[in-house]
């Protein structure tokens, strides 16, 4: 079996989970077999330090991996997924992002967190006058090394607005971009403000359309 090129994978899962030793032994033996090589570093997703736009700014650029990559293993449940995204930035595609929107994606979410998502990427998508961004807070992304040297500069999140600032940039900038369909399971149920959120984000989104 052909092995994929090297992978610089950065996983965020929760380090109380009782789980996830399991699921990280049962990871690094499926990524030996897959990969010619790969790093892989562990985040805790429960930490309040763990933004992830600062996490990925800080990690992405030292690695020598010609593919970087991360995914949240608390909501991404099938990390086999990983496989075609090494192989669409394989063929000629830039950058790779994981939907919970397309047909093959297996899954459920509450209908007002799945309108909530689909209204927030109808608006990127109006906005900025691009096409492949179904799934902006997808947390599964993927890119090419040349690619993340030349949108990390640019991106200014260091939270989770990060995913649609590559997602933005990298289509304005030309790159070309594929989305797959993901198992996912839906985190649960935690005391959001809502409101702020939103904000956060249409504040984000303005200041991102200014900038360009």
């Amino acid at each position: 079996m052909d092995k994929k090129p090297g992978l610089f994978l950065v996983v965020f899962i929760d380090k109380k989970d009782p789980s996830k030793d399991q699921f990280i032994k049962r990871l690094e033996g499926w990524l030996n077999e897959e990969f010619s090589g790969y790093t892989m570093k562990l985040v805790d997703s429960g930490s309040k330090n763990a933004g992830r736009g600062a996490v990925l700014k800080k990690l992405w650029p030292g690695a020598d991996d010609e593919i970087l990559a991360y995914i949240d293993a608390n909501s991404i449940s099938d990390f086999t997924v990983i496989k075609d995204v090494s192989i669409s930035l394989s063929e000629h595609y830039d950058i790779v992002c994981g939907s919970r929107f397309l047909a093959q994606s297996n899954g459920k979410r509450p209908f007002f967190r799945r309108w909530l998502s689909s209204s927030y990427n109808f608006l990127i998508r109006k906005m900025f006058r691009i096409r492949n961004c179904t799934d902006a807070q997808c947390h599964l992304k993927a890119l090419k090394k040349e690619a993340a040297q030349q949108l990390i500069p640019k991106i200014k999140s260091n939270k989770s607005f990060f995913d649609t600032e590559l997602m933005v940039l990298g289509q304005i900038s030309g790159l070309k971009i594929r989305e797959l369909p993901v198992s996912f399971v839906e985190p649960a149920e935690k005391a959001v403000d809502i409101f702020g959120y939103l904000t956060e984000n249409i504040v984000n989104l303005i200041r991102l359309k200014r900038s360009l």
